[in-house]
């Protein structure tokens, strides 16, 4: 089903065994539903279900994500509702790259949003 997918392809560190969020991210990318019965399951079992960039957890990824991440870095605003879904590039931390790879995915067509840190989730 999920053969030849790599949650980080770029990342030459990533060479474990996918957690369960680069599962549910890649089950996402094959285009596989994410409906109400696969989040009931995984939220049941405390694995909160989001899309990679989506800050506000609204079910989209658009500027109002990345407008959240300014507010919270540099505004003291509140924190992303899943602070994985904003460590948008993998490096286990939340900063101002992120908002970039968001714009870049956004606005240039970059590469997909990844799924961030495990430990970062709550």
């Amino acid at each position: 089903m999920l053969t030849n997918f790599d949650p980080q392809p770029d990342n030459p560190d990533h060479n474990h065994c996918w957690n369960i969020y680069e599962f549910i991210h890649g089950w996402r990318t094959f285009g596989y539903p994410v409906d109400s019965i696969f989040t009931n399951i995984f939220e049941a079992h405390a694995f909160p279900v989001f899309l990679p960039g989506d800050t506000n957890d609204d079910g989209i990824v658009n500027i109002f994500d990345i407008t959240r991440i300014i507010y919270y870095l540099y505004l003291s605003g509140t924190p992303p509702v899943f602070m994985s879904a904003a460590d948008v590039n993998a490096d286990c931390t939340v900063d101002v790259l992120d908002i970039s790879y968001i714009v870049d995915y956004l606005y240039t067509l970059g590469p997909d949003l990844l799924v961030g840190c495990y430990n970062l989730y709550p």
